[in-house]
């Protein structure tokens, strides 16, 4: 997973975001990020497994398993907006209980998206996120929720017929259960 977060960072800085890669290797760190001891972000981005039930699931000692009741205990994430790579993190009660604890929208897949899917996802929609970014026409950005909905349109490209047979695998959408407020990324929040 690390692999694809280092991925994620460097395209993300491509973009000309500021970015701060958190590798968390403990249960400890992911109740950092969990209780917003890392404020100086608009976005977080985990780089995690999901489970059936809709849990996230980080590699770290112990094992760590973040589901909905931890998450109204735990989690102080105000104002933040968390896109979730975990398989099957889009599953509504997840959502919702981060969006109770203040976060302002979440992204996460039904589902068990193949892992580059989950990695070009991010960057779509950070790509249609910014797309008009720094043209001058503040009304020309695109909001979270139209950004999400650009995104999640997109396919992988299938030229050969394992590609095709296994397509279902790969194109598994996206899914968000709420609509999102719009939000406006200015020079100091990027």
């Amino acid at each position: 997973m690390t692999t694809f977060a280092v991925a994620i960072r460097a395209g993300l800085d491509a973009f000309g975001l500021r970015t701060c890669l958190f590798i968390c290797n403990s249960q400890d760190h992911v109740w950092e990020v969990l209780s917003g001891q890392i404020p100086d972000c608009d976005h977080i981005i985990f780089v995690c497994h999901g489970d059936r039930s809709g849990n996230l699931l980080f590699d770290v000692y112990p094992k760590t398993q973040v589901d909905v009741k931890m998450i109204e205990r735990k989690a102080l994430l105000s104002d933040k907006f968390i896109l979730s790579l975990g398989c099957s993190t889009g599953d509504g009660n997840l959502a919702r209980d981060f969006l109770k604890v203040g976060c302002r929208g979440f992204v996460g897949p039904n589902g068990n998206p193949h892992v580059h899917t989950g990695y070009l996802f991010i960057l779509m929609f950070y790509r249609y996120l910014l797309q008009h970014f720094g043209m001058g026409v503040d009304e020309a950005k695109l909001t979270e929720r139209e950004a999400f909905e650009a995104a999640k349109k997109f396919h992988v490209e299938l030229n050969s017929r394992e590609a095709r047979k296994s397509a279902s695998k790969l194109l598994i959408p996206f899914h968000h259960v709420r609509t999102f407020h719009s939000s406006s990324l200015a020079p100091g929040n990027r």
